[in-house]
């Protein structure tokens, strides 16, 4: 049966021999699960020019759709350090510019696919704010501060696999998983029709975290908290504003925090997948009166974001956490986020980038027309081959079902389906090309991989091409053009443009 870190994790057994702790011998074993594999498959990357022969890297959450105008952008005369930069800063864990930046980007740059500055209940200030390294080193402070060891944190299946380690490494939170219904997958035999809002997501889903909860209690586990990613990771799928209203009511009902990460908040795209109603329209939940609407005190709520998804930065390293309501939690936050300080040239790049107005409206409009090229991309292909998926509109990855590649007898179990879903993983990996297998999302069934869709074009390519001999198909991307990104189709205002972004 393939395991994930978790699992690792979850066996590992201390040794009295050993001079670590009981926890850090734990987390000895973290490089010797499917995460070696992973930072093998980090030194090895393909490159079309530096490294041919490299692994396709199509297994890992990143957006390199617009790396080239970013690249120009930061080398033009961007960094201007000050003095408090080469020291500690102004805020203890970041500089003032940023957190006033990072304000403004909350209160007046729209979300999701939204033309106009979002509605907040309640405007974000500086004190609303800690800034970390990364969304993992805010996830790590933020449930360090929520749950004592073995406490529960409810999440559906499948979900981001980084939470298996964010929660639990040093938090020793306990995921609580919840089995809500699959989303409805893309059928490639049938002509396109526009999915509705996904059962996966629907309110009937608050019966699901009220089963897993309750369970949970009678084994005598204590749950502090739900957690959701909305845009989902790995789906790709928008919770409606009804849903997440019902789980604020279930979590005020039940007492537990509710944390909402929105890494992908301006990751939305048109998809011909997808039907554009409010269904599937994204909000931020702090453009919703949860005090009101669901009766959770504002100060149970927490949004975790950072720059690495939105903004395709994911070397950056700049995480971002959001609460309106408990100082004591930002004190909290802000104590322990001393630990994993944030870089303040890496600060001083992102707010350079925030404070531009002109080039960061630019930037959201042009990088949602080539997610949504990057993605029909990819569907095309699935469909050439009839290989379901799941449609989606956010995000930067499509879950396929490859069911049909698995090698398996009749009747098989479902250890040894697991064990096909690994053994095909292997021969992607042998052939030059990752795929992250369903298994690491806590994927319920067999067979389903998640594919990321938004690397260079000439990228996928690549990795399609190498994936179609594996599986034994006929070549096909080669035979279709590749989206053309290489010029913008939105207009630069006149000063970005004679920059030559």
């Amino acid at each position: 049966m393939q395991t994930t870190d978790r699992d690792i994790a979850e066996q590992a057994t201390t040794s009295s021999s050993s001079l670590l702790s009981s926890r850090g011998q734990k987390n000895s074993k973290f490089l010797s699960g499917p995460i070696k594999k992973v930072a093998a498959v980090f030194r090895d990357q393909y490159d079309s020019e530096l490294n041919p022969n490299g692994i396709v890297v199509l297994g890992v959450a990143d957006n390199a759709l617009m790396r080239g105008e970013l690249l120009k952008f930061f080398n033009t005369d961007r960094l201007h350090l000050t003095g408090p930069e080469l020291t500690y800063g102004d805020r203890f864990f970041t500089s003032t510019r940023l957190i006033t930046a990072l304000c403004k980007l909350f209160n007046d740059t729209p979300v999701g696919l939204d033309k106009e500055k979002p509605k907040l209940i309640k405007k974000v200030t500086a004190d609303d704010i800690v800034v970390g390294s990364g969304a993992t080193g805010i996830l790590d402070a933020l449930f360090t501060m929520l749950c004592n060891p073995g406490e529960g944190v409810l999440l559906s299946v499948p979900y981001y696999n980084g939470f298996d380690h964010d929660l639990t490494a040093r938090a020793e939170a306990k995921i609580v998983e919840v089995y809500t219904p699959l989303p409805e997958v893309a059928d490639p035999s049938k002509p396109k029709e526009p999915a509705q809002p996904s059962p996966s997501f629907t309110v009937d889903t608050v019966k699901a975290y009220q089963t897993s909860l309750d369970k949970a209690r009678e084994d005598g586990t204590t749950v502090k908290a739900l957690l959701i990613c909305n845009p989902h990771n790995p789906t790709g799928l928008v919770y409606p504003r009804e849903t997440i209203v019902a789980l604020a009511k279930f979590a005020a009902k039940e007492k537990l925090h509710l944390v909402v990460d929105e890494i992908y908040a301006r990751s939305v795209f048109h998809s011909a997948d997808i039907s554009d109603s409010s269904a599937t329209r994204f909000e931020t939940i702090l453009s919703i009166d949860v005090e009101k609407e669901a009766g959770l005190p504002r100060g149970q709520v927490h949004v975790v974001t950072s720059a690495s998804k939105d903004f395709g930065i994911n070397g950056f390293r700049l995480g971002v956490y959001v609460n309106q309501g408990s100082e004591e939690i930002i004190s909290a936050m802000t104590s322990v986020g001393i630990l994993s300080q944030s870089s303040a040239p890496a600060g001083a790049l992102w707010y350079s980038w925030l404070e531009d107005q002109d080039f960061l409206s630019w930037y959201f409009a042009e990088n949602h027309r080539r997610m949504q090229g990057a993605y029909e991309y990819v569907t095309k292909w699935c469909r050439a081959h009839k290989i379901p998926y799941v449609p989606s509109n956010s995000g930067h990855f499509l879950l396929l079902d490859f069911q049909q590649f698995l090698k398996l007898k009749d009747g098989a179990s479902e250890e040894k389906k697991r064990e096909a879903e690994g053994e095909l993983l292997g021969r992607l990996m042998d052939k030059g090309v990752f795929i992250a297998p369903g298994a690491s999302y806590h994927h319920p069934i067999p067979g389903w991989f998640r594919l990321t869709f938004s690397l260079s074009p000439v990228a996928v390519k690549e990795g399609l091409s190498r994936a179609e001999k594996v599986l034994g198909l006929k070549s096909y991307i080669s035979t279709i053009p590749m989206p053309n990104f290489e010029e913008s189709m939105i207009q630069l205002p006149e000063r970005l443009a004679q920059m030559q972004l």
